[in-house]
């Protein structure tokens, strides 16, 4: 983690580079004097450690050995008929209204062939960060115009184009300084001719332009980490409707991640309403064999696998897992929780998980989990990460962080909220969070880092609620069981203190700019001082190699920190990534001696974030 202040450790450190470099370049007889019994500095002891974000399976479907994908039924289903084409996220029908969510989320629907048209549709934002996406003259999932309302954070809407699944902004021709507020209907309305494009909202042409790629296509709509509504989606040609959107009729409503199996006139709904938590449940009503599966489950021979399920209704339901059944019966108007308890006699990597109904009935069924007894991990991984002795673990982001809630993910696994994974798309089950965390950093020897929800995504007016958010975390995790939250804790199962003693004060908060996030960070920081005076605390660096807002952070909030927190993501050629992996040392010293000037020589540099993000390197 710290790189440090300025340690002459550091130095040596560089001496050492450009020796060798030396003496690759001339090949003469160079000289190197060590005595080893003279102290130039220390190592401190968390040299490295991991980021573990909520990101690429990392932790659910991956390092967490929860098995069961979609456990809370929250998924949409994915099927909404033949005429929509879902490329990416979740979506389904309420009643006319079709409901999305997901980061780069969206559906086409139409014929490829239209040219000359009108694409209307009304749309409303129920919750998330940006706003709405209208697809038009899309020739496949690969390459379309969309128009982004309230996007880039809801700073301002354009016209993009993808080619070949790459993406331009046009905002030089179609950007308008539109915001999309929560809450309210809004009419959008796209009309194509030739090479004409004019985009309206609620009847006011807002953007325009001319471009001659795309003659044709296709119509859609998507959003980007927000919760929408459209309805009333419809084309026009001179005036004239040649498509309506609409549900299908008798689709099964099966939540994505299952499948349905059996009778083929059984009925499945994903209800709302009577969930055990969370929204949605999965109703299954039918003839023996009707019910739900999902299969590419690990399984291996000779191990315990234990778990439950929650059902309620009538009707025996038989679990299956990896050749092995088990029946329970159901009978009753409320929740019952049935264990599951399997022993695989031959290992496979692709085992199936199926409840299906044994008998006549109808059943609703919510919260299904399935683990390994003898770990909650998946050992693969597991023993990967242990083996590589992390000193310290950095969670839960990143990114993820910067939308995270604690409160939603504590407790026994029927009390925690599935809740949408806004910076990378997906739902999170929530059944790894400040307990399996902690658990996991104590069994790896490690120093938990807890990244806080510092709000700049949201009203300035909730700011006070996240700073109270964070200190009830704070004493989740570190008060005793006289305090409220300690109690709380306890009564989950975890009597004494977790004792985190590293917290940082947001993720990549630079879209404040310095001068905004210095000031929020101070009050964060305050706040957690008061009521436990020896933390310590990590605050955003820069990205890349941004010296300036590294320099003026020291200025404005040194006093409030003890880590400068810097994120790098090296990219380009494989020519490019060498030249960076020299540059990069050059910036953590000129950053260190900024530090060593300044009336806090005290701050250490903390690497939080670092990776490639092409493969030139990995690859050669």
């Amino acid at each position: 983690m710290p790189v440090g202040g300025a340690h002459r450790g550091e130095v040596i450190m560089c001496t050492v580079a450009i020796l060798a470099a030396a003496l690759l370049e001339t090949a003469a007889p160079v000289t190197i004097t060590v005595r080893p019994e003279v102290e130039v500095g220390t190592i401190n002891p968390y040299l490295y450690g991991h980021f573990l974000e909520h990101i690429y399976n990392s932790v659910v479907d991956g390092l967490w050995g929860q098995l069961i994908r979609g456990p809370s039924f929250e998924e949409y289903p994915e099927t909404l008929g033949d005429d929509i084409i879902v490329v990416n996220g979740g979506w389904r029908f309420e009643g006319d209204e079709l409901v999305g969510r997901g980061v780069d989320s969206h559906v086409l629907f139409g014929k490829y062939d239209w040219t000359d048209y009108t694409f209307t549709v009304e749309a409303k934002k129920e919750a998330g960060s940006e706003g709405f996406l209208i697809l038009f003259r899309a020739l496949d999932k690969d390459n379309f115009y969309w128009w982004n309302l309230g996007g880039w954070g809801n700073t301002y809407s354009a016209v993009e184009h993808e080619v070949g699944g790459k993406r331009m902004n046009l905002r030089a021709r179609t950007g308008a300084d539109i915001i999309i507020e929560q809450g309210r209907w809004y009419t959008v309305a796209v009309k194509v001719a030739g090479t004409s494009v004019e985009c309206f909202l609620d009847g006011e042409r807002v953007a325009g332009f001319r471009d001659s790629q795309n003659q044709r296509g296709a119509v859609g709509l998507g959003t980007w980490a927000t919760d929408v509504r459209y309805r009333n989606a419809r084309v026009t040609v001179d005036a004239k409707t040649v498509f309506a959107l609409k549900p299908a009729q008798h689709v099964k409503q099966v939540s994505g991640l299952w499948r349905a199996v059996g009778d083929a006139n059984a009925v499945y709904v994903q209800e709302e309403g009577n969930a055990l938590n969370s929204r949605f449940c999965q109703g299954i009503k039918g003839d023996a064999g009707a019910g739900i599966t999902q299969g590419n489950l690990p399984a291996e021979a000779g191990v315990a696998y234990t778990g439950s399920v929650w059902l309620r209704g009538h009707g025996t339901v038989m679990a299956r897992f990896a050749g092995q059944e088990q029946m329970l019966a159901a009978d009753a108007d409320a929740w019952q929780e049935f264990p599951l308890a399997f022993t695989p006699k031959v290992s496979t990597a692709d085992a199936e998980f199926s409840l299906v109904l044994a008998e006549k009935g109808k059943v609703l069924v919510d919260l299904c989990t399935l683990y390994r007894k003898d770990s909650p991990y998946r050992p693969a991984i597991y023993d990967l990460v242990k083996g590589i002795a992390p000193t310290f673990i950095r969670w839960p982001g990143g990114c993820y962080a910067e939308h995270y809630r604690w409160k939603d993910a504590i407790g026994p696994a029927r009390e925690r909220v599935t809740k949408p994974n806004n910076p990378w798309g997906g739902l999170d089950p929530n059944l790894f969070a400040t307990t399996e965390f902690i658990q996991l950093c104590r069994d790896l020897d490690a120093e938990p880092i807890i990244v806080l929800n510092i709000a700049h995504h949201e009203p300035p007016e909730e700011l006070d609620d996240y700073i109270q958010e964070a200190l009830n975390w704070l004493e989740y995790c570190n008060g005793d069981a006289s305090t409220d939250f300690g109690a709380l804790r306890a009564e989950h199962g975890y009597p004494d203190p977790f004792d985190v003693r590293f917290w940082e004060i947001g993720n990549e908060t630079w879209v404040m700019g310095v001068e905004a996030y210095a000031e929020r960070a101070k009050r964060f920081v305050d706040a957690l001082r008061a009521k436990q005076g020896d933390l310590e605390f990590l605050l955003c660096g820069s990205g890349g190699h941004g010296l300036k807002w590294n320099e003026r952070m020291i200025e404005l909030a040194g006093t409030h920190m003890d880590y400068l927190s810097v994120h790098h993501y090296m990219q380009g050629s494989f020519e490019d990534e060498m030249h960076n992996g020299v540059e990069y040392p050059k910036f953590l010293h000129q950053t260190a001696q900024i530090i060593a000037n300044s009336p806090t020589p005290h701050i250490k540099i903390a690497v939080t974030e670092w990776n490639q993000q092409s493969t030139a390197l990995r690859s050669g």
